[in-house]
């Protein structure tokens, strides 16, 4: 018998827990007094899927696995864990149970997708409200700017979303009021799923005038995300750290309107170390697009219809880079027959509209611009 045993810290005649999954196990472990979620991702980090095999060892292996992972407090948390493990797998089973009713899914290790496993401070699991395969739908596109942006900020980030529904791209940003809200709800109104990362738990709705563009998300298609437990509440570091999660998911970022020294900032930082292609959007502001241009990404000014039409150029080039079908033609020959539908058109402006068109394709194909 050993020391912890003799001293009457563990009941090594206790019934070991059965398996149980990793949601329940992860649950479980932000239950456990004393241990604080660097301690978890130390655990979550070694066990991976198998996390519940934690809640298998007995009392000794458990202290000595949480001391070799230099988890603070080891002895008092193995106790904690060995004694009040049925509670606390009681509680967790409760709570998936009540996470799985409002359709939102706890992500393990093996379960992510595989953008965001590459890297030092990729996370190791996401708790998704909505559809999980929005995650690994591409391209994906991140979108981000001010919280507080000026008009001409709200109409590129709608043109931005306008040349985006061309490639049927995730829209991705961080349900944040201003640039962020305002992206998420002119993409979906030209149906593209959009991917948000919350700051806070799943639980939580922040800021409360996001709630509806939230619920939209969900409707269609799309996902909320978020890698904190479910009732954790807002901090200004976890804004930070779920930027890095915006730019990991992303094959592009677009930065459309924010001051040199903003949370976007710390976006752009992330983009550039994860090397996603980065596009700046020209702004009257002393703002972030001035880096971006120095630092040599693109930088278009969507005033001008030469801006609109580069931009649309690196969301054409992101998408047959994937080996994603070019769809504009059908979905420009949709947008003319729905007008069309509407309109009180005679024969007469059919033919006239044909040889205008004939007449406008001889001027494109000889590199005239209209």
């Amino acid at each position: 018998m050993t020391l912890l045993i003799q001293n009457g810290l563990f009941d090594e005649n206790k019934d070991e827990a059965p398996p149980i999954s990793f949601s329940e196990s992860l649950l479980a472990l932000s239950k456990v007094r004393g241990l604080g979620i660097k301690g978890i991702f130390r655990i979550v980090d070694k066990y991976r899927d198998n996390l519940g095999e934690i809640f298998s060892h007995n009392g000794e292996t458990l202290f000595h696995e949480l001391a070799s992972l230099e988890v603070s407090g080891a002895k008092g948390i193995a106790v904690s864990i060995f004694k009040e493990k049925d509670e606390l797998i009681e509680t967790a089973k409760k709570e998936v149970k009540s996470l799985h009713a409002r359709n939102i899914t706890i992500l393990s290790p093996r379960q992510l997708p595989n953008r965001i496993t590459l890297y030092p401070d990729s996370p190791l699991w996401l708790f998704v409200e909505g559809n999980v395969n929005a995650l690994s739908t591409r391209p994906t596109v991140g979108v981000v700017g001010s919280r507080q942006p000026t008009d001409s900020g709200r109409l590129f980030a709608r043109r931005v979303a306008k040349s985006l529904s061309m490639y049927d791209a995730v829209v991705v940003s961080g349900l944040a009021e201003g640039i962020d809200d305002e992206i998420h709800r002119f993409s979906m109104s030209y149906n593209l799923k959009n991917v948000a990362f919350l700051g806070h738990g799943i639980n939580r709705v922040f800021p409360q005038a996001t709630s509806d563009t939230r619920s939209q998300i969900i409707a269609g298609g799309g996902a909320v995300v978020t890698e904190y437990f479910p009732d954790d509440t807002y901090q200004r570091s976890q804004f930070v750290a779920r930027n890095r999660l915006q730019a990991m998911l992303s094959e592009a970022v677009v930065f459309v309107e924010a001051k040199q020294k903003s949370g976007t900032l710390h976006t752009y930082n992330f983009s550039k170390r994860y090397k996603r292609h980065v596009i700046g959007i020209k702004s009257n502001w002393d703002a972030l697009d001035k880096i971006i241009e120095k630092d040599g990404y693109p930088v278009f000014d969507l005033n001008k219809k030469s801006g609109m039409k580069l931009l649309d150029r690196e969301f054409r080039r992101l998408s047959e880079a994937i080996g994603r079908k070019n769809s504009i033609v059908d979905k420009l020959e949709k947008q003319i027959f729905e007008e069309i539908s509407i309109r009180d058109i005679k024969s007469s402006d059919i033919k006239d509209l044909h040889a205008r068109f004939i007449s406008m394709t001889a001027n494109l194909l000889s590199g005239e611009e209209k």
